[in-house]
């Protein structure tokens, strides 16, 4: 047994039937035979038979209209692939033996073996009979799901539910919910050597291990963000926050990267990794401008979303499935990406030394009792739902219900605000202004040069050296460039204003005499950057 069928029997799902050939005694046993469109057999006939085998197999699911099936994906896990009608020639083949009629001795009609043409195939695949008896799948996970059912919450462990909007749980056991606040004590000893930059960062971390389990469940109704999760400094764990994450859920995001247009573009790796199913897509070390409108649409469409990579036919998914995680050091997006995002910001240890478990490390060890993590996020779902589905009246941004419900999940387990200088951030990140002078900012106290009166060529030199992008600047003359930076750095500063906050970051603006080649001077702006923690 191949591993794919291996995994198919721990669902307790019928096998597919492996007949390849019907013997001696073929016309005996009509059970056997898939008999193609010919003769007095219609596409409709042929179709009926076919799909009512291939519906008790479990192994070929509707998804958004496009027949899909399961196949080996990374990391051993199962996937969702389209099926083309090439291939649905074979896949015939696993279901009985395949014949048709012909003219045979005489001119009288007899079966006879035979292989389906491809446009027979791709009649098939589009019949009526398709779309009625194939079974319809929504999600494919490796873990538990929480739904509700008889006004109360119940866990879904392994197997197909056709009830549930066709959730096929390929993985997951469902155990019994604790305590609440032990619950969310758990959970938090996840987050605990994370270092926030603020208490709301915290409950927006907090939020991004709960949101998952409220939306794969159907629990919220509306859209949850793309979880944007920036460091000050690399190393900080921004990615790590985001794979352990994932994990909770007992998956491995799709990990996919910034590329510029072309072959294996950031739209293309993205419709890529929407086609294979896994609930999780990470877009990992973001640097710069992020400007994507196939994603931003992703993030608000409604109903079926159409994703299309080379070679593969279009297929429509339910983007309501999947999360979106980002990570960066100071990433750029648009307004609307930004309005569509949860940003957490996250700071760098020196010199700190992550806990090691009996396991291994923090990922190793919630991989190894995930199914246990898993449960006390269902825990602290079933208190919010025990309450009523509470939500609070905060207005801070655009996916109203999600942030909502969080907000009263995160402050009813004694955390901060889920939305305090949310606003701000989202700002910040949609103007390039701000972005780059972040950016500089954190190079600054890296160079240790914090409370240095730096000029325009200073910047340029510390942006040169950092490999800093200067949004804008297509010059190479330095004259140009320091022109460039000098309007960047206006744009962040309010009318009238000689001071800006990003971040942790107070800057200063200074206007200084500077000479003249040949005598004289003339007044040139001057920056001064502090942390203020």
């Amino acid at each position: 047994m191949n591993k794919v069928h291996a995994q198919w029997s721990t669902l307790n799902l019928p096998q597919p039937d492996r007949t390849t050939s019907v013997g001696v005694n073929a016309l005996e046993a009509p059970e056997n035979l898939i008999v193609l469109p010919s003769g007095d057999v219609t596409i409709s006939e042929c179709a009926g038979k076919l799909f009512q085998r291939i519906a008790a197999s479990k192994t070929m699911f509707l998804r958004c209209n496009t027949i899909v099936e399961l196949c080996q994906h990374d990391h051993g896990k199962l996937r969702l692939s389209p099926i083309k009608p090439s291939a649905f020639r074979s896949r015939i083949e696993r279901f009985g033996k395949v014949v048709a009629w012909r003219s045979g001795k005489n001119g009288t009609p007899e079966l006879k073996s035979s292989i389906s043409s491809e446009s027979t195939a791709n009649a098939l695949m589009g019949s009526t009979e398709a779309q009625r008896l194939l079974p319809r799948i929504s999600m494919l996970v490796d873990c538990a799901v929480a739904v509700e059912r008889a006004g109360r919450i119940e866990v879904l462990g392994e197997g197909y539910h056709a009830d549930e909007s066709g959730i096929l749980v390929a993985a997951g056991t469902a155990l019994p919910l604790i305590d609440p606040m032990t619950a969310a004590g758990w959970l938090l000893n996840l987050l605990g050597e994370f270092h926030f930059q603020s208490a709301s960062d915290r409950s927006r971390a907090f939020a991004c291990l709960i949101s998952p389990g409220l939306k794969m469940g159907g629990l919220i109704q509306g859209r949850i963000p793309i979880f944007i999760t920036e460091a000050d400094q690399s190393q900080a764990g921004k990615s790590y926050l985001q794979q352990i994450t994932a994990a909770l859920y007992n998956e491995h995001p799709t990990v996919i990267t910034q590329k510029k247009g072309g072959v294996g573009s950031l739209d293309e790796s993205f419709a890529q990794a929407l086609f294979s199913g896994r609930p999780f897509i990470q877009i990992d070390n973001c640097r710069g401008k992020l400007n994507s409108p196939h994603i931003e649409s992703f993030m608000t469409a409604r109903g079926a979303f159409s994703a299309r990579v080379p070679n593969q036919a279009e297929v429509e998914v339910s983007p309501e499935k999947f999360v979106v995680m980002l990570s960066s050091n100071g990433a750029e997006t648009t307004r609307d990406l930004a309005n569509r995002s949860c940003i957490i910001r996250i700071l760098k240890r020196e010199g700190f030394s992550y806990h090691r478990h009996l396991e291994g490390d923090l990922l190793e060890h919630l991989k190894h009792h995930q199914s246990w993590y898993l449960n006390c996020v269902f825990s602290v779902i079933a208190e919010w739902f025990k309450w009523g589905k509470q939500r609070t009246e905060t207005v801070g941004h655009d996916f109203r219900e999600w942030s909502q419900v969080l907000d009263w999940i995160v402050q009813k387990i004694g955390l901060a605000p889920l939305l305090d200088g949310h606003r701000e951030l989202q700002a910040q990140v949609s103007n390039i202004a701000t972005s780059f002078l972040r950016r500089l900012a954190i190079e600054v106290r890296n160079l240790k040069r914090l409370g240095e009166v730096l000029s325009a060529t200073d910047i340029r030199n510390i942006c040169n050296t950092a490999d800093i992008d200067i949004p804008g600047n297509h010059s190479q003359d330095n004259d140009d460039t320091n022109r460039r930076i000098g309007v960047l750095l206006g744009q962040a500063f309010s009318a009238g204003a000689d001071e800006c906050n990003v971040d942790s970051y107070m800057v200063y603006r200074t206007q200084q005499p500077v000479p003249r080649e040949g005598g004289g001077s003339y007044m040139s702006k001057h920056y001064r950057i502090e942390y203020t923690g």
